[in-house]
């Protein structure tokens, strides 16, 4: 594992994306209590989803609702591409979310990476510069027959359908 892998991911993962977004790995309770208080953070994206019965899940909510904090769920597979309908709706939370934004999933390399990466194109960031939240200074790796490389594919998919006025749009700047 190179040298700044291992430190990223050591860490936890904790970056400040731009825009009042930070990523970052699951964390403690412990960790997220003080981060929320540390960073200010006002809402929380959980990448991995509902899980009511597990332990993880309902300790993070609980450190949310304890410090005000909005939570909010969302279920992505870093191994399966999520249409362009789920990844609208993610930007969608994104946007709307009050900020500072704390996005998560697991290790924070791949789902919330894609997050990241659209998050920054929302923004109005370039997508050569966007997609570099999905690169291996935040884990992801999605090279020798990793499965991740759908986070890869589905932000392309993504870029290149927010390059691409709708109809409606098109039809609009016709007139």
């Amino acid at each position: 594992m190179p040298a700044l892998l291992g430190l990223t991911l050591l860490g936890g993962n904790l970056h400040e994306v731009g825009g009042g977004v930070i990523r970052a790995a699951q964390m403690s309770p412990a960790d997220l209590a003080s981060t929320i208080q540390a960073r200010g953070v006002r809402s929380i994206l959980n990448l991995r989803g509902e899980h009511p019965g597990e332990a993880w899940w309902q300790e993070e909510r609980a450190v949310a609702e304890a410090n005000g904090v909005e939570y909010i769920s969302v279920s992505l597979s870093a191994r399966h591409k999520p249409d362009l309908a789920a990844m609208r709706h993610l930007a969608a939370l994104m946007r709307d979310a009050p900020k500072p934004l704390l996005i998560h999933c697991l290790q924070g390399a791949d789902r919330t990476g894609l997050a990241s990466a659209i998050y920054e194109l929302s923004q109005g960031q370039a997508a050569g510069e966007a997609a570099d939240q999905l690169s291996l200074m935040f884990g992801h790796f999605p090279w020798l027959g990793n499965k991740t490389r759908a986070m890869d594919e589905a932000f392309a998919e993504y870029s290149a359908a927010d390059a691409t006025p709708s109809p409606a749009t098109a039809s609009m700047a016709a007139r």
